[in-house]
């Protein structure tokens, strides 16, 4: 029986909207203000207090990766520069390029796309059919070289081409303004996906590399003109920080070497000891299991890594030990969930639904994930934690917009830095790159299982999609 919204339906509802005085108070009022205003604890910003008892010990400038998707790229880069800082006393300005591991990200999806669109020749979306082939060569055109990426992919990339400082690639107009980056070169890809399925299959067949590589040359000719060309050989000039003048400083200098040997010779990371935890607390998916993402996109050639299934506290735990050794922690979290960017903060607590609606759109985390109500969306560094009488109540928490979001208003906390209360964590953080040694010892060996494939659609797959 179909439900139809009638004039008569809808005039009830206004008549028991605006019998409720509040509700008319409300309606008012948000038509002046933003809502949040409305819905914030005044005593929450009054008690909230940002102290951590357990910090990174590296002063460093926040990033900003502008109108892009990077976050991923930003959060592990930022990671690896505080040891960077630590270990050659640089100032807190030194950041590694992201436009670097951008070009080279971008480069590898295409090689992925185009030969999963080769190796699927025979399923065509010209067609009002449809199949389960076919949906999934759709999400393939609809998603493709989009600018999220996942821990897998950060290390097949670095270990293949390794990083620069930022000096050697620096951002330029469209690495930190990506949209017209992204539009024309999945255009393009959408292109060539066309002529693959338009080719005879014989001919295919033959000149299968010699079609796909003339198709990458021109994928390389677009992130050239967009990003510009990566350096193969580098010289590096760094001065330790000091209260000295540049000008009166000795600079240091490593000439003539290549990114991956600067990776592997000067930066102080290894990323093949570090794991990638989820909490997916769902009954379709055990915990203490390794899990991978059906099509999502990898480095060809290169090992793939799977995701570790875990207790949420196993994530916390882990986070502390790791903070307590000058680690800081990458993690992939729902941004849009409870927060004030104005007041820098993530807290249920802080804001009032239930007073104004009579209700929230509170759900278990296992719902909320497979509803669609929450996602892993976006990636920052966790650096510090507070501890108050044995438990921890907060964390501080980098994120890489700037610290000039709110520079023209008054009232104005934000500093690129969030506290991120314990209990949003538990429900908004997914997902945390770990040093296997602060893991116990029943979690490691897991690494080396066979993962169990989460569908496409997986939730999971969220960070891979991210447009900001």
């Amino acid at each position: 029986m179909v439900n139809k919204l009638t004039y008569k339906l809808i005039s009830n509802f206004s008549q028991k909207f605006n019998k409720n005085k509040t509700n008319k108070i409300l309606k008012n009022f948000n038509t002046k203000s933003d809502f949040k205003n409305v819905l914030l604890k005044s005593d929450y910003l009054q008690d909230k207090k940002k102290t951590y008892t357990n910090l990174i010990d590296v002063q460093s400038k926040i990033s900003d990766q502008k109108q892009s998707g990077r976050c991923w790229i930003f959060a592990f880069l930022n990671i690896i520069r505080y040891k960077m800082i630590k270990k050659y006393k640089l100032a807190p300005d030194f950041e590694f390029s992201q436009n670097y591991l951008f070009f080279f990200d971008k480069l590898e999806k295409a090689n992925y796309y185009l030969t999963y669109i080769i190796d699927t020749y025979d399923v065509s979306v010209e067609t009002i059919q449809s199949n389960d082939k076919i949906v999934k060569l759709v999400h393939i055109l609809d998603n493709l070289t989009d600018d999220g990426g996942r821990w897998n992919v950060f290390v097949n990339l670095i270990e293949k081409y390794g990083i620069v400082p930022k000096t050697n690639m620096d951002d330029n107009f469209h690495s930190a303004n990506s949209e017209e980056l992204k539009n024309f070169y999945n255009d393009f890809i959408r292109k060539c996906a066309h002529r693959i399925k338009t080719t005879p299959k014989n001919e295919l067949i033959k000149n299968r590399n010699t079609l796909l590589n003339s198709m990458l040359l021109e994928c390389y000719k677009i992130l050239v003109v967009f990003l510009g060309e990566p350096p193969t050989k580098i010289t590096w000039e760094y001065y330790e920080e000091s209260k000295d003048s540049k000008e009166s400083k000795k600079a240091k200098i490593i000439k003539n070497v290549s990114p991956l040997d600067f990776y592997k010779k000067y930066v102080p990371y290894n990323a093949k000891n570090k794991i990638c935890l989820i909490n997916y607390p769902c009954k379709e998916a055990p915990f203490f299991k390794q899990y991978d993402i059906q099509m999502s996109f990898d480095v060809l050639g290169e090992k793939r890594r799977g995701l570790i299934n875990v207790p949420i506290d196993y994530l916390i735990d882990a986070t502390k030990k790791s903070i307590d050794n000058q680690e800081a922690v990458w993690i992939g979290l729902d941004i849009d969930k409870y927060i004030s960017h104005k007041h820098s903060f993530m807290d249920k607590e802080a804001f009032d639904y239930d007073s104004i609606f009579g209700f929230n759109n509170t759900m278990t985390k296992c719902d909320s994930l497979n509803y669609r109500q929450t996602a892993p969306v976006h990636a920052m560094v966790i650096k510090g934690y507070n501890l108050n009488n044995s438990k921890t109540n907060g964390f501080l928490v980098e994120n890489s917009w700037g610290d000039k979001m709110f520079e023209k208003e008054d009232d104005v906390e934000y500093d690129g830095n969030y506290y991120m209360s314990e209990s949003w964590f538990k429900d908004f953080t997914f997902q945390i790159v770990i040093d296997k040694k602060y893991l116990p010892k029943k979690i490691v060996p897991l690494i080396n299982q066979k993962p169990t494939i989460l569908p496409y659609w997986s939730p999971f797959g969220a960070l891979l999609r991210r447009k900001m």
